[in-house]
C-alpha cells in the first residue's frame, strides 16, 4: 500500500511524490521519491516503516549545527545509505533572518544561486543510487521544498500541482513548531506560502525550466534521463 502523506509516529510531514499527471500522458509514481522533515526522533516502528516501504537512501539536505542537535536516525542503519548534501547551513544565521524577511521566496533564489554544485551532486546521486530515496530537511518545507520542485518540474507536472505540493506542509509543520530546531525560527518562515515557491519556479523558468537549470549545475543528460525515468516509469 502506498500513501500520499506516510503515517509515522514521530515525523508530520513525509510524503510520496506519487500521484501527480505529468508529461505526455504519464504520472509521477508512488515509492520512488519521498520528502519529508527531519528524521532525528524516529520510533523502531518507523524505521521499519520506511524500510518496508522501500527506502534505500536517504539524502540529509540540512546544514552541521541542525544534524548534531537533531541527528538523523538512518545513521548506522543497514541497507540504507545517508547522503550528508548541505542545500544551506543555518549557522549563516544572521544571513539566514536577512533573506527570510520577507518571506521565503528570496531564500529560494539565493539557495539556487550559491549551492549549485551540492545540487548538482545532489540530483547526480539521486540518479545513480538503487531503490526508493527519501530527502529531508528540517521542516521538510525549504530545501525538500524546491528539491520537490526541481523533480516535479523535471518530468513537466503542472506549475499548479508543484505548489499546491509545497502549499500542504503548511497544515502539517504548524503542529511541530516547538521542536528545539524550530523554536527561535520567525514565524513566517514556518509557513508555506503559495507566493514563495511561485517565485522560485519562476526564477527557474527564467533559466529555461527545470532540466535546463539542473544541467547548469552539473548534473548530465543521462542523468536527468534516469531520474525522469524513476519518477514516472
Amino acid at each position: 500500500m502506498f500513501y500520499r502523506r506516510l503515517p509515522l509516529e514521530k515525523c508530520v510531514n513525509v510524503r510520496d511524490l506519487g500521484g501527480y499527471p505529468a508529461q505526455k500522458g504519464t504520472a509521477t509514481q508512488f515509492g520512488r521519491f519521498l520528502r519529508g522533515d527531519a528524521l532525528y526522533d524516529l520510533s523502531q516502528s518507523d524505521l521499519r516503516f520506511l524500510w518496508d516501504y522501500g527506502v534505500r537512501n536517504v539524502f540529509d539536505l540540512r546544514g552541521n549545527a541542525e544534524k548534531e542537535t537533531e541527528p538523523n536516525a538512518f545513521k548506522g542503519v543497514p541497507g540504507v545509505t545517508v547522503y550528508d548534501i548541505c542545500l544551506w547551513d543555518t549557522d549563516a544565521y544572521a544571513d539566514t533572518v536577512h533573506l527570510i524577511s520577507n518571506g521565503m521566496g528570496d531564500f529560494y533564489v539565493a539557495l539556487a544561486d550559491r549551492y549549485p554544485d551540492n545540487l548538482g551532486r545532489l540530483f547526480t546521486l539521486m540518479a545513480e543510487c538503487e531503490g526508493g530515496i527519501l530527502f529531508h530537511c528540517s521542516a521538510g518545507k525549504d530545501r525538500t521544498g524546491v528539491t520537490a520542485a526541481l523533480l516535479l518540474g523535471l518530468v513537466g507536472v503542472a506549475y499548479n500541482d508543484i505548489v499546491a505540493n509545497y502549499q500542504v506542509s503548511n497544515t502539517y509543520i504548524r503542529v511541530n513548531s516547538q521542536r528545539p530546531a524550530l523554536r527561535n525560527v520567525p514565524m513566517n518562515a514556518l509557513s508555506s506560502d503559495a507566493s514563495y515557491i511561485e517565485q522560485f519556479l519562476d526564477f527557474i523558468k527564467e533559466r529555461g525550466g527545470a532540466r535546463e537549470f539542473l544541467k547548469s549545475t552539473g548534473v548530465s543528460e543521462t542523468n536527468l534521463n534516469r531520474l525522469a525515468e524513476k519518477l514516472v516509469t
